[in-house]
């Protein structure tokens, strides 16, 4: 389930790609010469907006694996209990007397 998300956000990320070449008319040809020739304090500032984007990607990925981890676990704990409550109701129906009205 989490691989579907992340393929969504690389998906995602794509198309905003797509639509900044095609709608806004950037070049990304250009973009090393263009990150070059900026200051340094501005490198690291428009260096840390993808290193955002990918740790919300990996922390969206992580969280959603546990989830479904946890799911799991639930679902197997509720399966053991409804097997255990259908052999509980078996075994009541058979030791029971049949009622005499």
């Amino acid at each position: 389930m989490w691989l579907f998300f992340l393929v969504a956000w690389f998906g995602l990320l794509a198309i905003v790609a797509v639509f900044a070449q095609q709608a806004l008319g950037h070049d990304f040809s250009h973009l090393p010469a263009w990150f070059a020739s900026l200051p340094v304090p501005q490198r690291v500032a428009t260096g840390v907006f993808p290193a955002l984007a990918l740790a919300l990607i990996g922390a969206s990925a992580w969280r959603l694996s546990r989830q479904d981890r946890s799911l799991k676990t639930l679902r197997d704990r509720l399966k053991k209990t409804r097997e255990d409550v259908v052999v509980a109701h078996a075994l009541q129906t058979i030791s029971t007397p049949p009622s005499s009205i």
